[in-house]
């Protein structure tokens, strides 16, 4: 059922009373959140912290949609940041995991939905590429003198991506290298896929054509053929409708040429949509940068009003 973009939206009392921090009221404009994880709602690795989680229960229970884009795995993002949501609430939080190449959402009961609402899997095809990617991978470690099986490498085939993280391990100051030499690999074994640089200590090896605006750009469209200041969004039980100007983007790479994975999903949305800069360097201008980086600043910037 599509939703009146210009309808109210009530708070939901059970769950807003009794949280710690009050959001700015600008947030009550707010129909949509895109948001990174990694470094901007979370460390790597590490749970949301409660104080954050809370407020964005808040934020969610007054009706703004959350977009989750993110390089890891949707077992990773669920574990950390959406189970953190009450079940009711999880209806109203999508996750592109995998920068996006399968999206995700939850019924009422807080179960995500089996069959994703985009992915870039072809049937079986998909999966024989990557278990194929996976095996070049270990091989161009073991050429590297890298064992795959050694602590503080973790190799993770996710169906739509493989990715080899270098968690204290010595091997992450060889990235370029490895990157390098996974793509002559993959390509002389003419796979449609590549390897990038992931987060500060990872590879990520990604169909060819996915970054953080894909799915986006498949599932957040213009309400009119002829564009115009509404947008339609796919979700589970349907679509919704929104102002382009109720949106927000969150991340903390939007500093090209080499952090700029966040930078992707304003490329899916109009021009002067307001994105929000989590990141320790400064994004490109026009960009609002936070008072301080990561987790922190973003509980900072959904209590602060503009005029702080």
């Amino acid at each position: 059922m599509e939703q009146n973009p210009g309808t109210a939206r009530p708070p939901s009392p059970a769950v807003t009373c009794g949280l710690p921090v009050p959001l700015a009221p600008r947030f009550d404009s707010v129909t949509l959140v895109v948001s990174d994880v990694d470094d901007t709602l979370a460390p790597p690795f590490r749970d949301i912290s409660a104080s954050l989680a809370h407020a964005l229960t808040r934020l969610v229970g007054n009706g703004t949609t959350l977009f989750l884009v993110s390089g890891q795995g949707i077992a990773n993002i669920e574990r950390r940041i959406v189970r953190a949501f009450p079940r009711p609430l999880r209806r109203r939080i999508l996750v592109g995991h995998c920068h996006g190449a399968e999206v995700f959402g939850y019924d009422h009961a807080g179960r995500r939905v089996i069959r994703p609402l985009f992915s870039v899997r072809e049937s079986a095809a998909m999966e024989v590429v990557f278990r194929k990617v996976l095996t070049i991978v270990t091989g161009v470690l073991n050429d590297h003198g890298i064992a795959a099986s050694s602590p503080g490498i973790l190799l993770d085939d996710r169906g739509v991506q493989v990715t080899v993280d270098f968690l204290g391990h010595p091997a992450a100051d060889r990235r370029g290298e490895l990157v390098t030499t996974l793509n002559d690999r993959l390509a002389e074994a003419g796979l449609s896929v590549e390897a990038r640089p992931a987060g500060h200590l990872g590879i990520d090896i990604v169909a060819r054509g996915v970054d953080k605006s894909l799915a986006l750009s498949r599932l957040l469209t213009p309400l009119s053929p002829r564009g115009g200041t509404t947008y339609r969004l796919t979700m589970p039980d349907g679509q919704v409708a929104g102002d382009w100007d109720g949106i927000e983007v969150w991340g903390d790479q939007f500093s090209p040429p080499d952090l700029d994975a966040d930078l992707r999903m304003l490329a899916a949305l109009p021009p002067g949509v307001r994105a929000v800069n989590f990141g320790p360097a400064a994004g490109l201008p026009g960009l609002r940068t936070a008072r301080a980086p990561g987790p922190a600043g973003v509980l900072d910037y959904l209590a602060r009003s503009e005029s702080e």
